[in-house]
């Protein structure tokens, strides 16, 4: 049996997305838009376990929680033992979501959050979600703090850009204390 030589698997779940970030080049791509099936997420990682699958990061050209079976996702891969990863901008992750993400106790999660102004926010991600998506960030991490949990592993990033590089030690300010 061949064994993986990277013991992760990287799944796009999803090519979605609501956003039109100025960075991605999602809005370049031609393939059409879909979500992954359940039964194919469950083969991939039934058939790469045996050969050494440690790791599953549920990420790509869209916005993973656009997938409804999101959290399932989760759940059948921290039942098989697996640590598990995500990045999204946070904008749908309901307070009901981050408690069954904590309970599950997924390993971890970044969040893509450009700015500290919602003019800028607008202006790089194109869509005007800063409030709600910075809401539902710090949501998670009181929850966390109110269920004594430290998962998932949180972080926030930010892509320096022109638009944005006069807020990068404001966003540090803001992030450092929190995540």
């Amino acid at each position: 049996m061949n064994m993986l030589k990277n013991k992760e698997v990287v799944f796009e779940l999803t090519n979605k997305c609501a956003y039109h970030c100025t960075i991605c080049p999602r809005e370049k791509m031609s393939r059409d838009k879909g979500v992954m099936s359940m039964e194919l997420y469950k083969k991939i990682i039934d058939e790469a376990i045996p050969k050494g699958l440690e790791f599953v990061t549920l990420l790509g050209f869209g916005e993973p929680m656009l997938d409804k079976h999101f959290v399932d996702r989760v759940k059948y891969a921290k039942e098989k033992k697996l640590s598990v990863s995500t990045d999204t901008t946070g904008y749908l992750l309901k307070e009901q979501i981050s408690e069954e993400l904590i309970n599950l106790k997924m390993d971890n999660m970044r969040f893509s959050f450009f700015s500290t102004t919602r003019e800028i926010y607008h202006k790089l991600h194109n869509l005007d979600t800063f409030d709600l998506a910075l809401g539902r960030i710090n949501k998670l991490l009181e929850l966390k703090k109110k269920l004594n949990s430290n998962y998932p592993k949180t972080g926030v990033y930010f892509v320096r850009q022109e638009l944005n590089k006069h807020q990068t030690e404001g966003f540090i300010d803001y992030w450092k204390d929190r995540v």
